[in-house]
């Protein structure tokens, strides 16, 4: 099954339109080391499709994130949204509080027994976490 077989399965599966714009999208964030603006998606994806809007853009972003395809995330320093390709394992991220770069952190430092431990008391379901270490880049230091 090629590639693009995959995105279009995905997106069928998930009762979406399927239309090159949403493949590409896809492609482009499952491809993605760290999370993504729109403007960082739109920039990749009209180097693909000349007739792409920033507004198709966006709202193609919104129906990922309704549908459990893709993550939103806000850093506190920009502001600015970022989104990534939702998957089984997760990630997590430092980010330099100088110029926002983000790098994958490869392991994960939170057990499931201490994520529990802490809904429980709160009396949460866990459903997953996210954890960003913020600090400066060897370029800002």
């Amino acid at each position: 099954m090629s590639e693009k077989d995959v995105y279009r399965n995905i997106l069928a599966q998930k009762g979406l339109r399927v239309t090159d714009v949403r493949i590409k999208v896809l492609k482009i964030l499952d491809d993605a080391e760290i999370p993504m603006t729109v403007e960082e998606v739109f920039t990749g994806l009209r180097s693909m499709l000349s007739s792409v809007n920033l507004s198709t853009v966006y709202r193609t972003m919104e129906a990922f994130i309704k549908n459990g395809l893709i993550i939103k995330t806000t850093l506190l320093d920009d502001n600015k949204s970022r989104y990534e390709y939702k998957r089984t394992e997760h990630k997590h991220h430092l980010v330099c509080a100088g110029c926002n770069r983000m790098v994958s952190i490869e392991d994960c430092p939170i057990d499931d027994k201490y994520a529990k431990a802490m809904c429980s008391k709160q009396g949460f379901e866990l459903t997953g976490h996210r954890l960003e270490i913020y600090g400066l880049c060897p370029d800002c230091k």
